[in-house]
């Protein structure tokens, strides 16, 4: 458990939680020096998992942190497999190319925008490439989107689960597991 993780760029807890902003609250009682893994386990460990899920989001990298979201929603059944737009996000995760990443954003465009679908097939659009339409000058989102997307999709679901603390317990340790994978 002291080992960093291997999918996260971060060497402190500090840099992840600078990362997020005030979206979550810290643990005051751990030094932000410490590895990521040491300060998400404290969270878990304290029973936050919603902050888990936040701090996971954003120490992941953002193909990981889509994967680790649409993995996350599939193993809750909060989102259908055979919905067309987790067809496309499944399609994207297999080949993350720019055309499936734009028709992602299209099919959740069409979604309710207050939906846990909607709200990832967002974080598949902020994933990467830019988000100006194509004809135009290149526009990057800004680096956090996807993860405030993801974890927005996470807490969605939560909310309309009978089970709310499970889902959010259940996905921080898909997050764990994930970011303890080496690449």
């Amino acid at each position: 458990m002291s080992a960093p993780w291997p999918k996260t760029n971060w060497t402190d807890a500090g840099q992840v939680l600078a990362f997020i902003g005030n979206a979550m609250d810290r643990n005051s009682d751990l030094s932000l020096s410490i590895i990521p893994q040491l300060y998400f386990k404290s969270l878990v460990d304290a029973g936050k998992s919603r902050d888990a899920v936040y701090f996971v989001s954003h120490a992941l990298p953002r193909y990981e942190c889509v994967v680790w979201a649409v993995r996350s929603l599939l193993t809750a059944a909060a989102i259908e497999r055979k919905h067309p737009l987790v067809i496309a996000m499944l399609r994207w995760i297999d080949d993350p190319d720019d055309d499936l990443r734009r028709s992602d954003r299209d099919l959740a465009d069409a979604e309710d925008s207050s939906s846990a679908l909607h709200m990832l097939g967002m974080a598949v659009f902020m994933s990467g490439g830019s988000i100006s339409l194509p004809d135009l000058p290149p526009v990057l989102a800004p680096a956090d989107a996807c993860a405030k997307y993801a974890t927005g999709a996470l807490l969605i679901a939560a909310a309309d689960s009978d089970d709310r603390a499970g889902l959010l317990r259940q996905a921080a340790e898909i997050g764990q597991m994930m970011a303890s994978q080496a690449n």
